[in-house]
């Protein structure tokens, strides 16, 4: 019995698959970096629409922010709060400076009623959120 040897087999490698792994590396690496950036950015699944004034000012960077939102309820470190329960926060962790994000259909009244609550829990300068 004679056996032919035919040399040495050489092994095509296929690129296409490196190219789809590298392009799912890539998309991945965009939604993980989406998805941590969202996660640390403002308000967490709070929209608000600001109010537009011309006389804006910027504020210090070590403060209390809250938000309220159109129906006047009150977000404190990303949940939701009571009356009594913010001003125990603004007392507890001795802010000076509040600011505040309300949406512009938030009723006057509820954006007063929060400006009381930083008064009486001993907060000097308070800011409201505007668009530019």
């Amino acid at each position: 019995m004679l056996m032919k040897y035919k040399g040495v087999h050489e092994q095509q490698i296929n690129f296409e698959l490196f190219h789809g792994i590298a392009f799912a590396n890539i998309a991945l690496l965009l939604l993980l970096f989406f998805m941590l950036y969202s996660s640390l950015s403002g308000t967490l699944g709070i929209t608000l629409k600001f109010p537009r004034f011309l006389t804006s000012q910027d504020m210090p960077q070590q403060m209390f922010t809250l938000a309220i939102s159109a129906n006047g309820k009150i977000f404190a470190l990303n949940k939701f709060v009571d009356s009594d329960t913010l001003e125990r926060m603004i007392k507890t962790g001795h802010y000076t400076a509040v600011f505040i994000k309300a949406d512009s259909k938030t009723s006057l009244a509820a954006l007063t009623a929060v400006w009381e609550i930083c008064k009486k829990a001993g907060v000097e300068r308070i800011g409201i959120a505007t668009g530019k």
